[in-house]
């Protein structure tokens, strides 16, 4: 009797670090806009990172927070993925900014790992009702959490109003767009770059002063 012959096509194993979540114009303002105002008022000694997988200590599936913090100098696999080695730390902190595709019971045990991982987790719901939860590694519940700083992130406090949501910053600043604190940065840059000219022309003009007043004596 021949033998049959069976021609099965396998799908390769997918890399998570190759593999790009669609999300919403929403969901994607609202994670930009949390790592870029929370990078800029964490300390030195801390990075901000944006949809970095990170592979833990428990051998499990690769989880990959819509925000992550780690140490500054912490080696990581460029720009998409942290590899966890016994002497390598911790993150600081994980944000997760849910979208309609997350379902209620993977995202819960998401949230639950990063407990037993002892890593403080942020939800911040952008598509939907507004909430912001905290979940710590020793809490047995979620607390509410908008309106109030978040240490972890420098001090920046998530809120929402009419407009969606919004960034309060340590120096009482109001922020709702990444680019706009951008821009406002560019701005001061001119200003002070202008400011130092105008000091540059008063120096000049004080110095040719002092020797016109040499000349005279």
């Amino acid at each position: 009797m021949a033998m049959q012959v069976f021609d099965l096509e396998f799908d390769p194993p997918v890399d998570p670090d190759e593999v790009t979540v669609p999300e919403s114009p929403e969901h994607r303002r609202v994670v930009e806009l949390i790592a870029v105002v929370a990078g800029l008022y964490l300390p030195n000694t801390v990075v901000c990172h944006r949809n970095m997988n990170w592979y833990p200590l428990d051998q499990g599936n690769a989880v990959a927070p819509d925000v992550m913090t780690l140490p500054a100098g912490t080696v990581v696999r460029p720009q998409r993925s942290y590899r966890q080695h016994a002497t390598s730390p911790l993150p600081g902190v994980v944000v997760e900014v849910p979208s309609a595709s997350d379902s209620f019971g993977g995202f819960r045990e998401k949230l639950y790992r990063y407990q037993e991982l002892g890593v403080p987790a942020y939800v911040v719901t952008a598509d939907g009702p507004f909430a912001v939860l905290r979940l710590g590694p020793e809490e047995r519940y979620e607390a509410a959490w908008a309106g109030k700083a978040i240490a972890e992130l420098g001090g920046i406090i998530i809120d929402s109003d009419a407009d969606g949501v919004f960034i309060t910053t340590p120096d009482g600043r109001i922020v709702r767009r990444a680019e706009d604190l951008t821009l406002d940065a560019l701005r001061r840059a001119e200003q002070s770059a202008a400011d130092a000219a105008q000091a540059h022309l008063r120096v000049a003009e004080l110095e040719m002063r002092l020797r016109a007043l040499g000349d005279e004596v």
